[in-house]
Parts: C-alpha cells; structure tokens; sequence
C-alpha cells in the first residue's frame, strides 16, 4: 500500500511491516537483489568447485592451502580444515617433483606440472598439476591448482613398456 503524506508530499510504502521512502525502497530492493545474486553467484561457484572430479586447491602467495575440495581432500587423505592449516611444502614430495624453481615459475606464470603430493597414509601420489596465478588489482593473491591423479595412467604406461620389452 502507497501512502501519500500530505504535509510532507513524500510518497511512503508500507515493505514488510514499515513505512519506508520511495528511495530507500528502491534502495532496499537492489540490495535484496544484489545480495541474492551474490548467494546465487557463490552457490554456483561452489556447486563447481565441489562438483570437480579433479582435486582443485587454492593456494596463497605463502603458500597456504586457503581452500580444498573433495576431490583434492580424498586424493592426499586430509580433511579441508587439516588442509587449510597445510603448506605445499607438506604435501609436495621433493623426489618425484620438479626442482623448486620450475614449481615457482609455474606459480607465477601458470603452467603444467608432474609432481608427487605426499597422501597422509605415506604414499606418493602422482599428479599432473595445472597451475594459475589468481592477480586481483594488479597483485598476484593466490595460486589456483588444478591436479589429476596419474597413478592408473602410469601403472598402463609401466605395463605397456614391459609387455612391448618381452
């Protein structure tokens, strides 16, 4: 319902129970609608990310985990909040991984690795590691890893070499 207040001319709208302006409706509307769109937008964002059959990690300039999903969380056998309180360093298995430099330049310009991530039962786990620099404002913020477990691929490359050596 519109009421129009005479003295003052303003038009007033009783919204959920108040009498408001006509500004601040409109004002109270686009805030509805942004904050709904910001909760559909991060239901979407996390909908995709938990949805990934890769293991997706985000990582920080530190290199913190700030961010894991299931996928990434089942592939080393840690818990997200076990996760976000890991390092790279504590997952990444220096005998079967790059040298560190090449891991670096990965970080800072994107790039494809192969590299071994430590599983919390003590196995190494073969991967193949896509990784994206995330800049926001100009400063490098996080690193985005996208990482494909490889032990099946490697167990039918191992035996394929074997079968073709007989």
């Amino acid at each position: 319902a519109t009421i129009v207040d005479a003295e003052n001319r303003s038009r007033q709208t009783l919204f959920l129970g108040l009498l408001v302006s006509a500004g601040l409706l409109v004002t109270l509307a686009a805030a509805m609608m942004f904050s709904t769109d910001a909760r559909s937008s991060r239901s979407r964002y996390r909908s995709l990310f938990e949805g990934s059959n890769d293991a997706v990690f985000v990582i920080d300039v530190d290199g913190n985990y700030v961010e894991a999903n299931l996928a990434a969380c089942d592939l080393v056998g840690y818990s997200r909040d076990e996760l976000i309180k890991m390092t790279n360093a504590d997952l990444r298995d220096e005998d079967t991984s790059p040298p560190i430099h090449e891991v670096r330049t990965a970080w800072t310009h994107g790039g494809t690795l192969e590299l071994g991530l430590r599983h919390r039962n003590g196995t190494v786990v073969p991967v193949e590691l896509a990784v994206s620099p995330i800049t926001i404002d100009g400063a490098r913020k996080w690193v985005l890893g996208i990482a494909r477990d490889l032990t099946e691929r490697n167990e039918t490359l191992g035996a394929l070499r074997e079968s073709l050596t007989r």
